[in-house]
């Protein structure tokens, strides 16, 4: 074999080995789809986004998300803004607050001010429910269990009321929906802003708009520790009330679903 052949043959070597190697080094997409939750993919997959979705594409539900009723919800294909989304058909309730699964670190939990956390979204629909409830609006709530799990009597934490009110159940056609949303029809998208490194001079004081919460009223009201800061510090669970989580609503029966809760951080 000649200088020139010898060479040729090296350069079609190279490229064969670079062709087998290329793909088995991309971590792009490499999200586990047959658990509830799978926080190390989900990391990886955002690691230069700075953003995460749960699109409902798959059959994973980073961070447990439901309607906290006591029956199964169902991830259906399609019909979601866009794709698969997370159906409820029956919710009663006066106060519907879709959220992340009690006790489960994910994603859309922890440290938010060590992670700079800045907003947080979802998408919502309401496919039916009776009466006429759309004059609320919706509330983010965040919260601290308080290292007890599952047993609200001693959670806290802070909720803050947007302008949006919450979706109708009656849907535009889609060439008017299409003119004013790039959301599906039916489908109405929340964002909200969350100051993770604000640090308010004293304890007691909450950034503006932020209202301190507690599921249960102990008569004490807030306590020293329970903090603005010590709440970005260990953010246990993360709702999206139907309303203001402090007042009292009239029971609704409802058939709901949620897309694309997300969480963005610096």
């Amino acid at each position: 074999m000649n200088q020139t052949s010898r060479i040729a043959a090296i350069a079609l070597l190279v490229m064969a080995a670079v062709l087998l190697i290329g793909p088995g080094c991309s971590h792009e997409g490499s999200m586990d789809p047959a658990g509830p939750t799978s926080s190390q993919a989900a990391l990886e997959a955002v690691d230069e986004v700075n953003t995460f979705v749960e699109p409902y594409d798959t059959r994973r539900n980073e961070g447990g998300w439901s309607f906290y009723t006591n029956h199964p919800y169902v991830i259906e294909r399609e019909g979601g803004n866009p794709g698969g989304y997370l159906h409820d058909p029956l919710v009663v309730s006066a106060l519907p607050h879709p959220g992340t699964r009690l006790g489960m670190e994910s994603m859309f939990t922890g440290n938010y001010r060590l992670r700079n956390v800045t907003s947080v979204g979802i998408d919502l629909r309401s496919i039916y429910y009776d009466g006429d409830p759309t004059s609320r609006r919706l509330c983010v709530v965040l919260m601290n269990d308080n290292g007890t799990a599952g047993y609200l009597d001693d959670d806290w934490g802070a909720f803050f009321e947007g302008e949006a009110t919450i979706p109708s159940k009656y849907v535009p056609m889609k060439a008017v929906a299409g003119a004013v949303t790039l959301n599906e029809p039916g489908w109405k998208s929340f964002d909200f802003d969350i100051p993770s490194q604000e640090d308010p001079k004293q304890w007691r004081q909450f950034p503006e708009g932020w209202t301190f919460f507690q599921w249960y009223d102990d008569g004490d009201g807030q306590r020293p520790g329970e903090s603005w800061r010590a709440l970005m510090e260990n953010v246990s669970y993360l709702e999206f009330s139907y309303g203001r989580p402090d007042l009292w609503y009239i029971f609704h029966t409802w058939e709901l679903g949620l897309d694309n809760p997300r969480i963005s951080w610096e």
